[in-house]
């Protein structure tokens, strides 16, 4: 029989991992690799059973290689801790590891649900979140550090069962997340040697909330897809300011006007 491994990377998610180990109880193996959480975070995992190691972060992709790295199965899920695996997808799971690796492709496209503000979303761009999560040990490996997305040598199928995604519950936790990912992405921008064009704050925010409401219908959400849209067409403001403080840094402010005396 296949032995499937599933790979987790984590940071404080004492939340959340609960909820995603006790979904696949059907895999051989859990690989967790932390990156130095302050809460139970590694405790909860190896209390599961899982195999964890502490590693410093680097970036995501490296991250998510190294613990591909200390994988044995024949077919690896990778799974984030505010994601969990639907029964349906489990019983397809259980299925896969009935066959034979030769019959198999490289890897699979999951379908993802994504809660966000409190809402199942269907539209505004995530009905066409199709990631590739599973593949075969050895023929796949994980590129770009932040956004990063896995390289696959081989077929790509898919499955039909679902990954719930706990994507941004609250709107607490889209800001934490969203002021991370615009410092990392505006660093990453720098190294490359990107500018802060003008251009990009004025025309990209509006083109990027009309794609996101109209065209892929996140309408459809209510005012958490309105939210969402308005949201979203301020990443790219944000992004490209800090990259500009970085380039410029502001320094210190020059003494305040008079008032007149």
């Amino acid at each position: 029989m296949i032995r499937l491994s599933v790979l987790m990377i984590t940071f404080n998610e004492a939340e959340n991992l609960p909820r995603a180990l006790a979904s696949v109880p059907f895999a051989d193996q859990v690989v967790v690799v932390d990156s130095g959480s302050t809460d139970r975070t590694a405790d909860l995992a190896r209390a599961a059973g899982a195999r964890v190691e502490v590693r410093p972060f680097t970036d995501y992709a490296d991250q998510r290689n190294a613990a591909l790295a200390l994988c044995d199965g024949d077919l690896v899920l990778a799974l984030d801790a505010d994601e969990e695996v639907t029964p349906d997808l489990a019983m397809e799971l259980v299925a896969l590891k009935r066959l034979s690796p030769g019959v198999l492709p490289a890897a699979w496209r999951l379908h993802r649900r994504s809660l966000i503000f409190g809402r199942w979303f269907v539209a505004g761009g995530t009905q066409h979140d199709r990631p590739v999560r599973l593949f075969q040990r050895g023929q796949a490996r994980w590129l770009d550090p932040i956004h990063e997305h896995l390289h696959v040598d081989g077929p790509i199928g898919g499955l039909a069962g679902d990954l719930r995604h706990l994507t941004y519950p609250t709107l607490a936790g889209y800001f934490e997340r969203f002021n991370r990912y615009t410092s990392r992405e505006a660093a990453m921008l720098q190294a490359r040697g990107r500018r802060a064009a003008w251009w990009r704050f004025v025309l990209i925010p509006p083109a990027r909330f009309l794609k996101q409401f109209i065209v892929q219908a996140g309408f459809r959400d209510g005012g958490a897809g309105l939210l969402y849209a308005l949201f979203s067409s301020w990443y790219d403001i944000v992004k490209y300011a800090k990259l500009r403080e970085l380039s410029r840094p502001f320094g210190t402010p020059p003494d305040p006007p008079g008032n007149g005396r």
